[in-house]
């Protein structure tokens, strides 16, 4: 009987009353359908929007933030590195602002200097290579490459490398930090391949060091804080109006002698050597210095790991990357020089080498750009204002990354890399499989034969129903464990075959089946194997629906037991993988990783709600 009669829902009231259940009934469904809405936009989001619970993410709409994640990215989510370039001193990368505008002109001089000039390898950082939680896109460029590298042999990577690592995806490069003194590495495969990828990045995303960044950052900001400049400028010969234009001079500065001395104390202390040149040194005052400390060439040829025929052939260092033993020499031998004789070198000093190269005076460089520079000793690069047309050109390619990145992390670990994905489908194949034929078996035999002891056999099968599952673990891990199947695929399927619930189900429905087709067919001569594939098995499609869903549901969601009995990384499924992913994972990969494993049963229950839903029917109307 319906709760409106059709007489009273013509009525004005009846009418309210309706709209007022599709109201009601509406917002509802919004209420259950916005934290799925939250989850999808959190799984687009990185640790520095994650907080953000607007449904949008602003990074889609608001170039302003779209802009703050390209440095979240570029800078490998270390805002000391966004500092040093952005000559700053910034607590969070939610707090950085957009430069207000771009000088179109000096931007296009920035942009043909680096391409002109090609910098150093140890002159640049490549952006995307580092995150605590995620997989950056350049990291996983990195590790694609290295895979093709030793042809998907991760027992080959390891061995080049002394490693252990279990799988590609598990990689990880810590960005060089090339300006600190104590920042050295070997030859490998793993920077061989960083540096590639980092050449092949668009020239936006390149990090540049700075010597200036890294002077306010280590000697001007402890000093004399960084909120305002009246505590350096009481203390120096040179006021500045903000350290944003603050330049390390090139050379001593003779006219503040502040400044001169943290400028030698940090060239000599902190600063790597090989941002250091000399001037007006000769090669025969370094030839002797290194004679003196070995001797003979054999010597320094071992102690460097170089061939060099004489000490009189070995140049002073000129800007190139110095490692080992042959840094350290060069560091003592710049301890002897007077710092008149000391030189920097770096991206910042290239550019305005090449301003003078291009323009000769202040004047004609301020014409060409646009600008009102005082000197060209203090012009700095336009990195801010180079980032944000980077932004403002590539919005959409940017936004399609950014939005995506999270997916490809759960992609290539669950399903390219790792065997958990595939693990979980060959055991919801062989659960099903075990599930339909195991338990339709032990139904028909009780409902077919009418067995003595039905009863009690069924009482007992419903009984194991009434016990937790965690109750059997440890018999089962210790059965297992004597049988030598821990780690496979049978001690997944072979405890689960036969569920009791499903028994008394499948038998109540075989009860149901009308007797007489088992009579007509043992007249005609019908063997039991026969009567129960092809009468009884396929009369009970709906129930066997049910039954080959449930085994899948069971498999698919398997967790404590599965990490109990199949605790190598191998056998992992993707619910144990889910579980030790969290724990490396910001919430963005992890609300990625737990839509893509929803995907299967949602498939699955579509293509098989029709039947599912004749299973529920037919046995209530008969």
């Amino acid at each position: 009987m319906p709760i409106i009669s059709t007489i009273e829902a013509k009525q004005p009231r009846g009418r309210l009353l309706h709209a007022a259940m599709f109201v009601a009934l509406g917002i509802g469904g919004l209420a259950m359908l916005y934290p799925f809405l939250v989850m999808v936009s959190g799984s687009v989001r990185t640790e520095m929007d994650e907080q953000n619970l607007n449904l949008v993410p602003p990074y889609l709409v608001d170039r302003a933030a779209l802009y703050r994640k390209l440095l979240e990215n570029k800078y490998n989510e270390d805002v000391r590195t966004l500092n040093r370039a952005h000559r700053a001193k910034t607590f969070d990368f939610r707090m950085v602002a957009p430069p207000a505008g771009v000088n179109g002109a000096e931007v296009d001089a920035f942009g043909r200097f680096l391409r002109e000039t090609k910098p150093p390898q140890h002159w640049r950082v490549g952006g995307g290579t580092f995150s605590n939680k995620n997989l950056p896109w350049r990291l996983r460029e990195i590790q694609d490459r290295l895979q093709t590298r030793f042809a998907g042999d991760i027992d080959a990577y390891n061995r080049a490398m002394g490693a252990a690592t279990l799988q590609w995806v598990f990689i990880r490069f810590t960005p060089p930090d090339w300006i600190s003194r104590r920042f050295d590495y070997e030859d490998n495969p793993l920077f061989d391949e960083c540096f590639a990828a980092t050449d092949a990045a668009p020239l936006a995303e390149q990090q540049l060091v700075s010597p200036t960044g890294y002077f306010l950052e280590l000697v001007v900001f402890p000093a004399y804080g960084q909120s305002t400049t009246a505590n350096y400028n009481a203390a120096h010969a040179r006021p500045i109006k903000s350290y944003a234009d603050f330049s390390l001079p090139e050379m001593v500065p003779a006219d503040d002698p502040k400044l001169r001395d943290e400028w030698v104390q940090f060239v000599r202390r902190d600063l790597n050597p090989s941002f250091v040149v000399l001037q007006n040194v000769s090669q025969s005052a370094y030839g002797s210095f290194l004679t003196s400390r070995y001797t003979t060439i054999d010597a320094l040829n071992k102690s460097w790991g170089t061939r060099h025929a004489a000490f009189a052939s070995i140049a002073l260092p000129a800007g190139e990357w110095l490692r080992g033993m042959e840094r350290q020499d060069y560091i003592e031998f710049l301890q002897l020089q007077p710092p008149e004789t000391y030189r920097l070198v770096g991206p910042e000093y290239a550019w305005r080498q090449w301003l003078r190269d291009g323009f000769r005076t202040i004047d004609a460089a301020n014409g060409a750009l646009g600008t009102s520079y005082e000197s060209l000793d203090v012009v700095p690069m336009p990195i801010e204002q180079h980032e944000l047309r980077y932004v403002t050109e590539n919005a959409s390619r940017l936004r399609w990354r950014l939005a995506t990145n999270n997916y490809r992390f759960v992609v290539a670990e669950l399903f390219l890399q790792g065997n958990a994905f595939r693990n979980t489908m060959v055991l919801c194949a062989l659960a099903v499989l075990t599930a339909v034929i195991v338990n339709p078996l032990a139904a028909y035999a009780m409902s077919r034969f009418r067995l003595r002891g039905t009863y009690n056999v069924l009482l007992i099968l419903m009984a194991t129903v009434a016990f937790p599952p965690m109750v059997t673990l440890i018999p089962k891990f210790i059965m297992l464990r004597e049988m030598n199947l821990l780690n496979t695929f049978a001690a997944l399927v072979l405890p689960f075959a036969a569920n009791g619930y499903l028994i008394f189900l499948l038998k109540n429905f075989f009860d149901s089946l009308p007797q007489e087709l088992y009579e007509a067919a043992a007249i005609d001569g019908a063997s039991e194997p026969r009567i129960f594939f092809q009468i009884t098995m396929s009369l009970s499609t709906p129930i066997l629906a049910v039954v080959a869903l449930e085994a899948f549901n069971a498999a698919y969601a398997m967790f404590l037991y599965a990490l109990i009995v199949a605790p190598s990384p191998d056998m992992w499924l993707q619910t144990v993988w889910l579980g030790q992913f969290k724990e490396r994972a910001s919430i963005g990969p992890v609300f990625a990783a737990v839509l893509i494993t929803c995907i299967p049963t949602l498939l699955v229950f579509i293509a098989a709600q029709r039947v599912i839903m004749r299973g529920i029917i037919v046995p209530t109307e008969k």
